[in-house]
């Protein structure tokens, strides 16, 4: 049994599961009015998701501690960018 002084031996770290996403960010030059187009000036990928980017955070800050992620990913282009991102900074997948 775990207690605040006795902690179960061999856990340690942080877990994150729920939501990983790639956020596909347009910036346009004017907010088009119904029936008009806009222009896309840049255009950007991003992180997303509440777990994705705590432990972005965490890595990127040199947490001392091992960092994992829990859940799915598609078998496609934004999926593969994941797991390399992760692999990249270190982060269990």
């Amino acid at each position: 049994m775990a207690t605040k002084s006795n902690p179960v031996p061999g856990r340690r770290g942080i877990l994150a599961g729920g939501n990983w996403i790639v956020d596909h960010v347009k910036l346009l030059d004017v907010y088009p009015q119904p029936e008009q187009l806009a222009n896309i000036t840049s255009e950007f990928i991003g992180t997303g998701g509440g777990p994705y980017n705590l432990l972005l955070d965490l890595a990127q800050a040199g947490a001392p501690f091992p960092l994992a992620g829990a859940g799915l990913v598609g078998q496609d282009a934004a999926g593969a960018a994941i797991l390399a991102d992760c692999r990249r900074r270190k982060i269990d997948t």
